[in-house]
């Protein structure tokens, strides 16, 4: 039976031969104005928090009023930091990259959408969806969050708004033996896959363990004192997994680096982070900074360990929590070439399971 529904399936692909294969990669989003940010901040209180939206849009009214960080974020922001040109280069650095080194999947289209509202242009997961289906076409969909995670929870909400789509919108066929989805209505069937959480991938030890070895061999520039960082966007019940994580790979990067200097593992708030969470004392960066400036560390070095793709965080709040005497923000370069390199590994990857 089951090659009998396989040879059905890829006849029906094969009606669209262009694209074999579309990767859509997901991002939060990054609001251009303090209009679309009061959107952004308010859907997501919505959607992850579960207040009502009347609820939700007072509360990020009364937030936009008394933060400093939104308004500083927007008048910081220009077209370098505009994420959509960001994410129109990095898909097609990955979509070169595949067609040159994974043949067997192309021609591929790389797609993105963003989670919420960032202008008046629609890139949302179900925009992106409906045109596969309806007009690009494709044999293999994977969808690629670009942002670790803090917790299974975040990727869920991704998984399960595509799930609800496909529901929706498609028919699955032999579900013990295949992966095919047919699309109802449409001449169309392909194959799906979900990519999540990525930070346990080695690129991310081998990256800021080689960023370490040169500054560590540099006794112009050797740190007494090491501050590894993420945001702190987590409030469910398996964020100590995600910690637990965090702490083994930060101590992989120092075991790379092979020098005897100190180290923690911290978290910050980031510049969308409305609910009220109390971050741990011991782990937040803040606090971590001061308490070691007390002891006498006079060059402290904070690794955003997660924090690749330009956002207000890596600009506006990170910069800004580490504009300190003796601290230095080790910050991510070349992020378009290094993410497309191992972002193309991880779905070349995908590809052949």
């Amino acid at each position: 039976m089951k090659p009998l529904l396989l040879r059905f399936t890829r006849s029906l692909a094969s009606k669209i031969s262009l694209p074999k294969t579309t990767v859509l990669l997901i991002h939060n989003g990054q609001p251009r104005t303090l209009y679309y940010a009061r959107e952004f901040l308010s859907k997501q209180l919505i959607e992850h928090e579960k207040l009502p939206s009347l609820l939700a849009e007072m509360t990020v009214d009364k937030y936009l009023k008394m933060s400093k960080n939104i308004v500083k974020c927007m008048e910081e922001y220009t077209e370098d930091l505009e994420i959509s040109n960001y994410l129109d280069t990095l898909s097609k650095n990955i979509e070169n990259k595949l067609t040159q080194n994974a043949p067997f999947g192309k021609p591929y289209k790389i797609n993105y959408s963003f989670t919420f509202p960032v202008s008046d242009k629609d890139y949302s997961i179900k925009n992106s969806l409906m045109n596969m289906i309806s007009k690009d076409g494709t044999q293999r969909l994977i969808v690629l969050p670009l942002h670790p995670t803090c917790s299974s929870n975040t990727n869920e909400y991704l998984k399960n708004k595509i799930d609800k789509f496909m529901m929706e919108h498609t028919e699955l066929i032999d579900e013990e033996n295949t992966n095919f989805k047919v699309v109802k209505n449409y001449p169309v069937s392909f194959d799906y896959s979900f990519i999540n959480e990525w930070f346990n991938e080695s690129f991310i030890v081998n990256y800021w363990s080689k960023r370490l070895k040169e500054i560590c061999n540099n006794p112009e520039e050797v740190p007494d004192m090491i501050i590894f960082t993420t945001s702190c966007n987590n409030t469910s019940d398996d964020k100590n997994n995600f910690i637990k994580n965090y702490k083994n790979i930060c101590g992989d990067i120092i075991k790379n680096v092979d020098y005897p200097s100190p180290w923690r593992s911290t978290f910050y708030y980031p510049w969308d982070f409305l609910v009220s969470l109390k971050i741990i004392k011991e782990s937040n960066l803040t606090t971590v900074i001061k308490e070691h400036q007390k002891k006498g560390k006079n060059s402290i070095v904070i690794v955003p360990i997660f924090d690749f793709i330009p956002t207000f965080n890596t600009t506006t709040i990170l910069p800004q929590l580490a504009s300190q005497s003796n601290v230095r923000l080790l910050e991510a370069t070349n992020s378009v070439e290094f993410l497309s390199t191992n972002f193309s590994d991880i779905i070349e990857r995908e590809l052949v399971n």
